[in-house]
């Protein structure tokens, strides 16, 4: 986005979507007076999926738009929560709407956006959804689960669930835990974080394990250390790492209401059972992406004012992902004055 304006003159921001082919200026897609995230491109690379934020908190609409630079757009109005939308196919969206009533994130929609036509796959009454992940083989999609009405202090409740997109079959992983979602195995399996006793203050301490999608068979990985305030994490396209953000954890004195902002990037070695932070800053840190090869990470931070999308490369992983400790390298991807946010790569 782009900011003008002055102390006497209002700041008016103009948001684009920008496509980067690797040669030659970006071509801008589209753009809008109102805020613009998380823009997705579909599998065949012919479309992206953008929210356009039109609510204080979060609530917007859905843009999809070729690649080509036409700025043809096609708008999806239903309210949609920020952040919280996949590409199933090339032609199938799914998506997490909010409740016009309620205001709450309580319906998972699956929409083609050849046909314009959408259909409710999940809702609820008492759970926000987020965390919106699809499996390797497209057969599953998994989630994280908050109950809202205990989600305003003491412990967090949240849980994984995952949905057989071909049967409708909802399932929990680890039912009576605190879990989190943090990807899929190449192989269909799901890794989760979870803890089981009420974190004391403002620390949760979180051990891992390994599911089915179905919840049926889970492994234990007791072999990794707990780590603390575990958030939102993306498997590596070979399956041997995580890469994860975690919390730092601070109370609103107003609302007496937990904020959590993400400020550490960690890298945990699966068969090496071993985890390290990668980076550690004042700062906000969300949004981790693999490269296809498994060699780049690209991830959002606000640093001082301003949020710049920052490629994570050279951290330690030799030939066939063999570990090794090292400080990575972290370059700014756009030199510019605008904020940047929500770079993904194309496989």
């Amino acid at each position: 986005n782009d900011e003008h304006g002055d102390d006497k003159v209002k700041s008016i921001e103009n948001w684009g979507v920008w496509l980067n082919r690797g040669d030659g200026e970006p071509l801008l897609l589209a753009e809008n007076d109102d805020r613009i995230r998380r823009p997705l491109i579909s599998p065949d690379g012919k479309r992206v999926a953008f929210i356009i934020i039109e609510t204080e908190k979060g609530g917007g609409k859905i843009s999809v738009v070729d690649t080509y630079g036409s700025k043809t757009e096609s708008i999806i109005p239903a309210p949609v929560a920020l952040n919280h939308h996949i590409w199933i196919s090339s032609e199938i969206l799914a998506y997490i709407s909010i409740s016009a009533s309620k205001r709450i994130a309580n319906k998972i929609i699956i929409y083609n956006v050849i046909k314009r036509k959408g259909e409710v796959l999940i809702s609820s009454k008492e759970n926000l959804f987020s965390n919106l992940t699809l499996s390797p083989s497209g057969r599953y999609i998994a989630y994280d689960a908050t109950t809202s009405a205990l989600n305003t202090g003491g412990d967090e409740a949240v849980h994984v669930e995952t949905i057989n997109l071909e049967t409708g079959v909802k399932r929990v992983i680890r039912p009576g835990f605190t879990t989190r979602l943090l990807g899929w195995y190449p192989d269909g399996n799901l890794m989760v974080a979870y803890h089981l006793k009420p974190g004391t203050g403002k620390s949760f301490k979180y051990s891992f394990a390994k599911s089915d999608p179905e919840g049926k068979n889970i492994m234990m990985l007791d072999e990794i250390k707990p780590i603390r305030n575990v958030g939102p994490g993306v498997v590596s396209p070979d399956g041997g790492h995580i890469v994860f953000v975690t919390w730092k954890i601070t109370e609103d004195e107003e609302t007496s209401t937990r904020r959590r902002t993400p400020t550490e990037l960690w890298l945990l070695d699966i068969e090496g059972n071993g985890a390290r932070r990668l980076l550690k800053r004042d700062s906000i840190l969300y949004g981790p992406a693999w490269s296809p090869r498994g060699d780049e990470i690209v991830i959002s931070a606000k640093l001082k004012s301003r949020f710049n999308v920052f490629l994570v490369s050279d951290f330690g992983l030799g030939g066939g992902g063999k570990e090794t400790e090292k400080k990575p390298k972290v370059k700014k991807l756009f030199d510019v004055d605008d904020n940047s946010f929500d770079a993904s790569f194309y496989r």
